[in-house]
């Protein structure tokens, strides 16, 4: 959290026990909002920062105040219809955001850097292999991702270089529009072996 000014946190999920192992909010929260329970751990860790939370889907008016207003966003919903509203209005605002994502169960990451003045070539989506049996949640039968939370925290400090990297504009950029990185390799080429790729 080091050099944060504020936070504007973004989901309409509730936190479900299948969640806390990847989770900043641990069980003990659980079916809190995930932003409630996101800015209740913040705040028992004594971390003087402002959180504004939003327990809604991102809408148009919502998007364009969080593009216009804050100095980086950073997209993890794993959302389509999310991720296009941002990329509309990054090209109507002229902003550019963060996309992250983990990819097979959190074997490939993902991190693009989406907006005016980024490359219009990038690597091809990752084709998904379906979800091979998903596990459920007990009682309420909601899929349980069983992405290991090593993954979790590689996309994240992904993403966190790649916003330093945009915030920087004193400077030129040097980390590429888009970064994938195999974490565990995959049975298909060029997935099949760990490490970025070029």
């Amino acid at each position: 959290m080091s050099g944060l000014g504020s936070l504007v946190l973004v989901d309409p999920e509730r936190l479900m026990p299948g969640n806390c192992i990847r989770h900043l909010a641990g069980p003990e929260l659980v079916p809190q909002f995930k932003v409630e329970a996101i800015k209740s751990v913040l705040a028992s860790r004594q971390l003087q920062i402002p959180v504004e939370t939003h327990r809604d889907r991102l809408t148009p008016d919502l998007a364009f105040r969080l593009l216009t207003r804050c100095d980086i966003v950073i997209d993890s919903a794993a959302d389509g219809g999310a991720t296009g509203l941002l990329e509309h209005l990054a090209a109507v605002t002229g902003r550019i955001f963060i996309k992250a994502a983990l990819h097979r169960d959190g074997g490939v990451l993902r991190v693009d850097r989406l907006g005016p003045g980024t490359a219009s070539e990038r690597p091809a989506p990752i084709p998904d292999f379906g979800d091979g049996g998903a596990l459920r949640e007990a009682g309420c039968g909601d899929p349980i991702s069983p992405t290991p939370p090593s993954a979790v925290i590689a996309a994240a400090s992904a993403a966190c270089r790649m916003s330093v990297d945009t915030l920087q504009a004193s400077r030129r950029r040097r980390l590429p529009d888009c970064i994938v990185e195999i974490l565990i390799p995959q049975p298909d080429h060029p997935y099949d072996r760990v490490g970025i790729l070029s």
